[in-house]
């Protein structure tokens, strides 16, 4: 009789670990999309200034802008998410 009440205890105790390791992975599922979202959002953003960087550059645009656009474009080169683009 003790030991069946063992398993009962024991069999909750899996279920309660089993719900709670169903949840993290959720939370990490969810994670995992709102990561993809902000790197396309991000990736977007890049897109953008690179355009707006070569229309400054082919209107002839003064050498600060040119210096400006250097340290930007190296610095995407340094983001993690430059292999996206």
């Amino acid at each position: 009789m003790a030991l069946q009440g063992r398993d009962t205890s024991l069999m909750k105790c899996l279920l309660k670990i089993d719900k709670d390791f169903s949840q993290h992975v959720l939370n990490i599922q969810q994670s995992n999309e709102r990561l993809r979202s902000a790197e396309h959002t991000i990736g977007t953003g890049f897109r953008i200034i690179d355009r707006l960087i070569s229309a400054r550059e082919q209107s002839g645009a003064d050498s600060r802008a040119g210096a400006v656009a250097l340290r930007l474009r190296s610095w995407r080169g340094q983001s993690p998410l430059s292999h996206n683009q």
